[in-house]
């Protein structure tokens, strides 16, 4: 444990800790059973998190929780397709920028850790049209290359077990104080090394992510009536106008 790295980054005077892909899985989902240490690392970590998510999702024009999940992509059984997908600046993964993903579950788990701004931004996505008959779909996909024309964002309309059990817990934890945390660490041995959660700041930091990959707001172009058609008033013989379509062996 005192060999780990300690990689941090730095965004509006704010530090915390990186992760491998910056997504709110990796951050939140061990408060469900972890109690929180006021002014350690971890604590400290929590909170930068959140500023990022909102930042990054204000510089993308969608609400805020990005975490690993399904997005718009199928395969050849037309079952959605599943990856981690986070925040470019806390991840140390490369290609993050490429996808805009919310996840309803990220959300729910910062019930934790600001359940004011956490609420409205689960009514927000309400309005935006993720919540079911079973609850608060999967994902919502505002990535603008997996978008057909007029579409701000398309919901991925699944439910994953393991994602609805975190959005159970974290609202089992909000409304009843805490309570998995505390059953947790009723066990001694658990209780035995709570000290490694109580980690101050070092005062010797490594950051890193300094180059952070630039955000490209969303910029939908909008088409309507568009009618595109060639006209050909002679054969060229020469080089004629084909469209070839292959199964991908010839």
């Amino acid at each position: 444990w005192q060999k780990l790295g300690r990689t941090l980054t730095m965004v509006d005077r704010y530090k915390g800790l990186i992760s491998w892909s910056g997504t709110m899985f990796e951050y939140l989902m061990p408060l469900i059973i972890m109690k929180p240490f006021q002014n350690t690392l971890l604590d400290e970590t929590y909170s930068f998190v959140i500023k990022s998510q909102k930042k990054y999702a204000k510089q993308r024009q969608m609400p805020w929780g990005v975490s690993e999940s399904a997005f718009n992509s199928v395969d050849l059984h037309l079952d959605y397709q599943y990856k981690a997908i986070g925040v470019p600046w806390l991840g140390l993964k490369r290609g993050l920028i490429e996808d805009a993903v919310v996840a309803p579950y990220a959300t729910f788990l910062a019930l934790m850790v600001d359940p004011v701004e956490a609420y409205k931004n689960i009514e927000r996505l309400r309005a935006e049209g993720l919540e079911g008959q079973y609850g608060f779909y999967e994902a919502a996909d505002y990535t603008l290359e997996r978008l057909n024309d007029n579409e701000k964002h398309t919901i991925i309309k699944s439910y994953m077990a393991h994602h609805q059990w975190m959005i159970l817990l974290s609202l089992s934890n909000y409304v009843n104080d805490n309570i998995l945390q505390k059953r947790f660490f009723s066990n001694a041995e658990i209780k035995s090394a709570n000290l490694l959660l109580q980690e101050k700041i070092p005062t010797h930091v490594v950051f890193a992510k300094e180059k952070k990959e630039k955000i490209r707001p969303f910029k939908g172009a909008i088409y309507s009536d568009v009618q595109v058609y060639r006209r050909y008033t002679e054969i060229d013989e020469v080089l004629s106008k084909t469209h070839v379509l292959s199964n991908g062996y010839y």
